[in-house]
């Protein structure tokens, strides 16, 4: 089997640039359109791509071409190589904007408001020359972009991290779930333990079927012998959610850290239920390749001080200056 280095002294970035070209158009023509190319130049690169690998990598169809088992793999792999050029790029212009260095976070968006919020913030008054990306996404989606390169480390849930050879785990966060409503709501006022079947009688905003937490909401009420409230209102934005607690009467299940967030504290509190139900933690997790960047050190770094301090119920936002526990500077 040839080896990458020899691979590498055969194939052509325009090759690559054609393939990813022709995984997008599915036509030879407007793939060598998309590539700069006339069409018999796009022929040769094909063919002699096809020549270096060993294998056909597309079947004609009445449409145009369509890539085999062996073409999939090699677009795969051939985003990734741009995926890691394009990081290349952003850490070259990155350098010579006067910056240290690069981040890309990705994380699902229960995750943003109070944990990647504090560790980013924290992250950035001890290395303001870092540049941070965040990408809020579900965990679908961002272990796709975490696996082709665009992201260094993602926040979110997997079904099984075993089966994803190519990500490292770094441990997981629990994410305990509360009813909540604004302050001063009638239900606060009682100071008991309101059931899921007097809480279905009040109007609710919650995020959109199908989401995990959706579906933990509706076993709630089953649970209680009820169903979901008729008065209902969706949105995946936890902002909204806040904005429409605090201008009426409506409940809703939100992850701890979004009442505890800057933005959730001040205005809305958890009311008292019976049972409470329970969501299972999200992991973080790096791409293996990426473990030693520095970056990536330092925000696992910190992201472990400050879920230390949220376990101890320590944390003050703001109250990080330099000192013992500072992690080491980007070289």
């Amino acid at each position: 089997m040839e080896t990458g280095e020899a691979l590498m002294r055969r194939v052509k970035s325009s090759q690559l640039v054609l393939l990813l070209a022709l995984a997008e158009h599915g036509s030879l023509r407007r793939a060598a359109e998309a590539a700069g190319a006339t069409q018999p130049a796009a022929t040769r690169l094909l063919h002699d791509l096809e020549a270096a690998v060993g294998h056909t990598l597309f079947e004609r169809h009445p449409r145009g071409l369509r890539a085999n088992a062996m073409g999939e793999v090699m677009i795969r792999h051939a985003r990734s190589v741009r995926a890691e050029l394009d990081r290349m790029m952003g850490e070259i212009a990155a350098l010579s904007s006067g910056y240290a260095g690069t981040l890309r976070i990705g994380a699902i968006p229960s995750a943003v408001p109070f944990l990647v919020a504090h560790t980013v913030a924290r992250l950035k008054r001890r290395h303001p020359r870092l540049r941070v990306f965040v990408e809020v996404a579900t965990s679908n989606l961002l272990m796709a972009s975490l696996a082709q390169g665009s992201l260094d480390l993602a926040l979110g849930r997997v079904l099984d991290a075993d089966s994803l050879p190519g990500f490292a785990v770094h441990g997981t966060v629990d994410e305990d779930l509360v009813a909540c409503c604004r302050r001063g709501h009638p239900l606060l006022a009682r100071g008991t333990r309101a059931s899921w079947a007097e809480l279905s009688r009040w109007p609710w905003v919650a995020l959109p079927e199908g989401s995990p937490m959706r579906q933990i909401l509706a076993g709630a009420f089953r649970g209680g012998g009820t169903q979901e409230p008729d008065d209902l209102t969706e949105t995946a934005s936890f902002l909204l959610v806040i904005s429409l607690l605090i201008q009426g009467d409506a409940l809703s299940l939100l992850p701890r850290d979004v009442l505890h967030s800057t933005f959730g504290q001040p205005f809305i509190e958890a009311l008292p239920v019976e049972p409470y139900p329970r969501m299972g933690p999200y992991a973080i997790l790096t791409r293996r390749d990426r473990d030693g960047d520095p970056a990536v050190r330092l925000f696992l770094e910190t992201l472990g001080l400050v879920l230390s301090e949220r376990a101890l119920g320590a944390f003050e936002p703001g109250a990080d200056g330099p000192g013992s526990d500072e992690p080491g500077a980007v070289p």
